[in-house]
């Protein structure tokens, strides 16, 4: 280990096999009292000084919100706490099946109560300056999410083999990129019967991990109650930096060291997770 915490796992067979196959899994209370009041506490942080990433995809002044922020890691005490030493890592790569694991980056979400702003369908990988397929995400709420909140998957969909063009949060449309290996996503919910979907209830402590490819989309938050979530973001071994990805959305991390075709580690990219030795 290299700092995440080094208690049992809690990631089963039966969890790889379901994750290889759908491209998510739902992990039922694997972040202790602990860890929830950590990642509470930083998003409070977060919320009072938002970062320069931050954006509000939802109303203007005095509506409801639609926040996000990332990579705050470096500023906020809590996220670091939590990305360095919580089961995070640990649950990403025994799911990803790779020796190694690099955080990518930290990521809140907060959806107010009447926020009516959609997430849209959209995959996660090809928004980012990655190409590999250990790339996955560690989900975990800290308020209730029921059917009227939750995240929605097609089941499946990692294994497409498909790029679809990152779509604009704001317009609720893809973006203007112009790769030829990008293709325009298709309309999942005028075509349900085409596809098979996948979505859970959970409880604070629970976790959903999702492939870097899964298609995922959710509704607004019009309920009574908050939806934040602590989102950390992994990468493995077979993932290499591409700064040069695309010229729309550009490299993030322009000063993160690494040229393209580089593996994953670097100081903005530390790695966090080892495999322990048979």
């Amino acid at each position: 280990m290299t700092g995440a915490e080094q208690r049992p796992i809690p990631v089963t067979q039966a969890h790889i096999d379901i994750y290889r196959r759908d491209g998510v899994v739902h992990l039922r209370g694997v972040f202790n009292e602990r860890w929830r009041e950590v990642a509470r506490l930083g998003l409070e942080r977060n919320l009072r000084a938002p970062g320069r990433r931050a954006h509000n995809y939802a109303g203007g002044e005095g509506k409801p919100r639609f926040f996000q922020d990332a990579c705050n890691w470096f500023r906020i005490p809590e996220f670091a706490d939590y990305c360095f030493n919580s089961p995070a890592a640990a649950i990403a790569g025994t799911l990803m099946g790779s020796n190694r694991v690099n955080l990518f980056f930290d990521n809140i979400m907060l959806k107010e109560p009447g926020a009516n702003a959609p997430t849209p369908w959209h995959q996660d990988t090809p928004y980012w300056p990655v190409e590999g397929t250990q790339v996955c995400s560690v989900w975990m709420p800290l308020d209730p999410i029921t059917h009227e909140n939750r995240l929605e998957f097609v089941r499946g969909s990692h294994l497409w083999g498909k790029n679809f063009t990152p779509m604009d949060f704001f317009k609720g449309k893809p973006e203007e990129i112009a790769r030829p290996d990008f293709e325009t996503i298709p309309d999942f919910d005028a075509r349900r019967g085409e596809f098979e979907f996948v979505s859970y209830d959970m409880e604070p402590g629970d976790c959903v991990v999702f492939h870097g490819h899964a298609v995922h989309g959710a509704p607004g938050n019009m309920t009574a109650r908050p939806r934040r979530a602590m989102i950390s973001r992994w990468t493995g071994d077979d993932v290499r930096y591409a700064g040069n990805k695309h010229d729309k959305l550009g490299p993030p991390f322009p000063r993160c060291g690494l040229q393209p075709g580089e593996p994953m580690t670097s100081e903005t990219f530390p790695l966090v997770w080892q495999a322990p030795s048979p």
